[in-house]
């Protein structure tokens, strides 16, 4: 006589989750996946955090740039204006201005003088 042979009709049959190979492979399964989701979170937690300082840091970075080239065309612009007043004769620029007349001589020489101080410039 066999050991099934000899248990009772309800032990011979077992639910599958009482069965040792399947409690075996669960408990190998959640022992496996646990520490893997465990790194997986932490690993994800600090790549993200490390893009968005990254970000960040670019971003000022940028802005730090933008900052120096505004302050550079500021310079050059009034560096530009200077030129532009200092050139020109006080008497043409108020001719010129008080003319309503645009094809009068003193529009002409101005604009010539206009040109000259850009092409220097």
């Amino acid at each position: 006589m066999t050991v099934q042979q000899s248990l009772p009709a309800s032990l011979q049959t077992l639910p599958f989750w009482r069965q040792l190979r399947w409690t075996l492979v669960l408990y190998f399964v959640l022992l496996t996946l646990a520490p893997l989701l465990i790194v997986q979170y932490v690993t994800l937690t600090s790549v993200r955090e490390q893009t968005v300082h990254q970000v960040i840091e670019q971003l000022g970075s940028v802005s730090e740039l933008k900052q120096g080239q505004l302050e550079q065309w500021i310079d050059r612009a009034d560096v530009v204006l200077y030129a532009v007043v200092r050139n020109l004769s006080p008497a043409l620029l108020e001719s010129a201005l008080r003319s309503n007349n645009p094809d009068a001589p003193s529009h002409a020489i101005l604009a010539d003088q206009l040109a000259l101080v850009t092409d220097s410039v």
